[in-house]
């Protein structure tokens, strides 16, 4: 087993977190799902990973995995290559219970999402401010301007 180091992520990569576990959890109250920082991993047979931004819908006992993570949130940032985006994705959708995977940008008002489908999965993108992702499973929705409070993105090119 390999044990990896890993620093604390960036004030805008942890902002995001935070406003994203403030949009979701009024939601969740009349529900059995609740939500969870990066502290609580979701494992598939082969890897665990620390999503940002976990909604668990399984009994909690005391466990540092999520026991059925349905919904998770990972936030983009400059260190992360395209490679590792695509592997860390990738054994995410391994775990049978993770039935939307949503990836939020830091450096603009944008995010992508991923949805289990009967044949594997759906992309959908989300842009500017006012856009909106849903997570049906759950029943709540995330407007992008709720993540990104108290975020300031850099003036788009052109």
């Amino acid at each position: 087993r390999k044990t990896r180091l890993m620093a604390g992520g960036a004030p805008k990569h942890a902002q995001i977190a935070a406003n994203i576990m403030r949009a979701i959890k009024p939601q969740l109250r009349a529900g059995p799902s609740r939500v969870y920082g990066s502290d609580l991993k979701v494992r598939n047979a082969a890897s665990a990973r620390d999503p940002n931004v976990t909604i668990d819908c399984g009994a909690r006992a005391g466990a540092k995995t999520a026991e059925t993570p349905w919904v998770v949130f990972e936030g983009l940032s400059p260190s992360n290559s395209t490679f590792q985006q695509t592997r860390r994705r990738a054994d995410e959708q391994k775990i049978d219970s993770i039935d939307q995977i949503i990836v939020v940008s830091q450096d603009a008002a944008e995010a992508q999402t991923w949805r289990r489908a009967a044949h594997g999965g759906t992309l959908e993108d989300f842009a500017g401010l006012e856009a909106e992702t849903t997570a049906p499973s759950i029943a709540a929705a995330a407007r992008l301007v709720d993540i990104s409070v108290g975020v300031t993105f850099a003036a788009a090119a052109g």
